[in-house]
């Protein structure tokens, strides 16, 4: 039980890791459409 519970736990955060890269990829991309105009 604890070990699917480590499981769960471990795929949140992965999907948390990947929003947090989408978003700053995102932000990254828009700041620098920002400055070059």
């Amino acid at each position: 039980m604890g070990q699917k519970q480590r499981k769960w736990a471990n795929v949140r955060n992965q999907h948390g890791l990947d929003f947090l890269t989408r978003a700053y990829h995102m932000a990254v991309s828009l700041w620098q459409g920002l400055t070059t105009t």
